[in-house]
């Protein structure tokens, strides 16, 4: 599954984002102004990678995401 905030036209300060992945992949894409804070998300035995980790820009949305992966795979990171 993809989530893709790059053609967003967000008119909230705060997004929030729960992501629960059992057994496959999830993958965020967001806006290189966006900040992502990573508000809790518990891992079982699979992967949280949060590549979208610098300050996004004053004024731009901030994604506060947590959740849950199990076995599958979260990627958050920037569109190129």
């Amino acid at each position: 599954m993809k989530i893709d905030f790059s053609e967003a036209h967000c008119l909230h300060r705060d997004v929030s984002l729960h992501l629960e992945c059992g057994w496959g992949n999830i993958k965020v894409l967001v806006p290189r102004r966006w900040t992502v804070v990573v508000e809790g998300v518990s891992v079982g035995t699979g992967r949280f990678n949060n590549k979208a980790s610098a300050q996004g820009d004053p004024g731009k949305p901030v994604l506060h995401v947590e959740g849950s992966v199990s076995a599958g795979d979260i990627k958050i990171r920037y569109v190129d």
